[in-house]
């Protein structure tokens, strides 16, 4: 999710060292509290910044240094349906 959210690969050879692994590069930037950064630049147009929020929240989850932590399939499954209900919900809304 990390890959589709930034335009990034996972890890990519050719940058400094601190901005190679996707991971690492994310939670630095989310640390310094500027999330939206990561965010490749086609995706920033497409005016859904609170899904990918939340789509990015998730995808942080699933990378946590423990595996104990990380989530189950399922439970990732159903927040992201829920990031879509809430789109579509909002969307009907606003008809």
């Amino acid at each position: 999710m990390l890959e589709l959210l930034t335009g990034k690969r996972a890890t990519e050879v050719f940058r400094p060292k601190m901005s190679r692994e996707i991971v690492a590069w994310v939670n630095q930037i989310r640390r310094e509290e500027k999330p939206e950064d990561v965010f490749d630049p086609l995706l920033r147009e497409s005016g859904r910044e609170r899904e990918m929020l939340r789509v990015l929240d998730i995808a942080c989850m699933c990378v946590i240094q423990n595996p104990m932590k990380r989530p189950v399939i399922q439970q990732v499954v159903d927040w992201l349906n829920d990031v879509d209900a809430e789109n579509t919900n909002r969307s009907n809304r606003g008809s």
